[in-house]
C-alpha cells in the first residue's frame, strides 16, 4: 500500500512540475470546479492529492480519484455541464467505485471473499450575485452495496448503504488569487440495511444454518450536517484549498458519512493547467 500511495504522490509531483501555463486564477474564463457548477474547459487539467481530471470538451471532464487506487478501489467519474451562460452554471456528474475484497491490501484471501459497488450521482449549480459573489446550491444521492463471504464457516451476507444530500458553498472571490468559501451540508435522508446466512460447522455430525436480516440504527446519521470555511489560494497554475469547521465529515467522491460529529479539516493541493 506504502508503495502505491508513494507512486501516485510521484506522478502527481511531476505532472506539477510540468505545468508551466498559467491557467488557474479566480477568473471568468478559469471558475474553480470544486464543488461548483462548472467544467474544465476543453484540453484543461487538474490534477491533485486525491483526484486527477481532464476537459475532453468544454462541456465534459472526466476523471479518476487515483488515491483510491491505493488500496486498490477502482474508480472513474463524469461531469456534463447542462448550462454555462457567464457565471451561470449547472452539472450533473456520475461516479462508479469498485473494491474486490480479495485485492485488499489487508484481507485474507484464503478466508474471505466479497465486493462493493457505489455510485454517486450529484447535481450542482453556480449563481452569481454579483461579479465577486456566487452562491453554488448542490443536492447528491450516494448509493452502494456489497456483499461478502466468510470461507471458512461458509456464511455469507450483503448489504446496502444509501444517503440524501443538500448543501450551499458560498464563494466571495475577493482577488482573482483569492477566494473565500462558506460549505453548508445536509444529509435529511440515511439508509443502512443487511442480510446474511450460511451454515456452521461445529463437527462431522452437527450443523446450525443461520440467517438474519436488520436495519442499522441510523438515528446519529440522520440530519447530518456541517460546516466549512475554507480560503482557496489561486496562483498561475498552482492551488490550495485550506479550511476548517463541524459536523459529521463527509468522504470526498463516496459521499460516504460519518456518524459522529468531530472537527472537519480540509486541504487541497492541485494544479491546473
Amino acid at each position: 500500500m506504502v508503495t502505491r500511495i508513494a507512486l501516485s504522490g510521484l506522478i502527481a509531483a511531476a505532472i506539477f512540475a510540468a505545468a508551466g501555463t498559467a491557467s488557474a486564477y479566480h477568473d471568468e474564463e478559469h471558475r474553480p470546479t470544486y464543488q461548483t457548477g462548472y467544467t474544465l474547459n476543453q484540453g484543461e487539467w487538474q490534477i491533485g492529492l486525491l483526484s486527477t481530471d481532464v476537459g475532453v470538451h468544454d462541456r465534459l471532464t472526466l476523471g479518476i480519484d487515483h488515491l483510491y487506487y491505493a488500496l486498490p478501489i477502482f474508480n472513474a467519474h463524469a461531469r456534463i455541464n447542462l448550462f454555462r451562460d457567464g457565471d451561470w452554471g449547472l452539472t450533473i456528474s456520475g461516479s462508479i467505485y469498485y473494491f474486490n475484497v480479495d485485492l485488499f491490501w489487508w484481507a485474507s484471501p484464503e478466508a474471505t471473499r466479497g465486493w462493493l459497488v457505489a455510485w454517486p450521482l450529484e447535481l450542482r449549480g453556480s449563481i452569481p450575485l454579483t461579479e465577486r459573489f456566487t452562491l453554488h446550491p448542490f443536492a447528491a444521492l450516494s448509493m452502494s452495496s456489497g456483499k461478502v463471504e466468510q470461507t471458512d464457516d461458509a456464511y455469507g451476507g450483503a448489504a446496502a448503504a444509501n444517503n440524501f444530500q443538500i448543501g450551499l458553498t458560498t464563494e466571495w472571490r475577493i482577488t482573482r488569487v483569492f477566494a473565500l468559501n462558506l460549505r453548508f451540508r445536509f444529509a435529511p435522508w440515511v439508509d443502512v440495511s443487511g442480510a446474511g446466512g450460511g451454515t456452521i460447522q461445529f463437527d462431522p455430525a452437527t450443523s446450525v444454518e443461520v440467517a438474519a436480516s436488520g436495519e442499522l440504527d441510523t438515528s446519529e446519521a440522520e440530519f447530518a450536517f456541517s460546516f466549512v470555511l475554507a480560503a482557496h489560494f489561486s496562483w498561475s497554475w498552482f492551488n490550495l484549498r485550506i479550511g476548517g469547521g463541524w459536523g459529521n465529515m463527509n468522504l470526498p467522491g463516496l459521499n460516504f458519512l460519518f456518524v459522529q460529529r468531530s472537527p472537519i479539516v480540509e486541504l487541497g493541493v492541485f494544479a491546473r493547467f
